[in-house]
């Protein structure tokens, strides 16, 4: 049995270029941090349980295009190979 855990956190600070248009709105200040966190566990050879957790500070910003950030999402499921070796 095999157990995995990783973890990803970006941070991000800037101002979004102003672009001809584009609403006032998409040129304001963003800064937002963002911390994901993914765990696998293989229950046997050929098939692996998983889960996947985004934006686990549930952090609401608004991105370099205008499109607002997801909020806290799971996923969790099954991976299981065929055939092959």
């Amino acid at each position: 049995m095999l157990c995995a855990v990783t973890a990803h956190a970006v941070v991000v600070r800037g101002k979004v270029p102003e672009q001809t248009g584009i609403e006032q709105i998409k040129r304001t200040n963003f800064e937002y941090a963002k911390l994901d966190a993914n765990i696998t566990y293989a229950i046997l050879p050929r098939a692996t349980l998983f889960t996947e957790m985004d934006n686990l500070l549930n952090q609401q910003h608004i991105g370099p295009i205008g499109y607002p950030g997801l909020p806290f999402t799971i996923r969790a499921g099954m991976k299981v190979w065929l055939g092959g070796d």
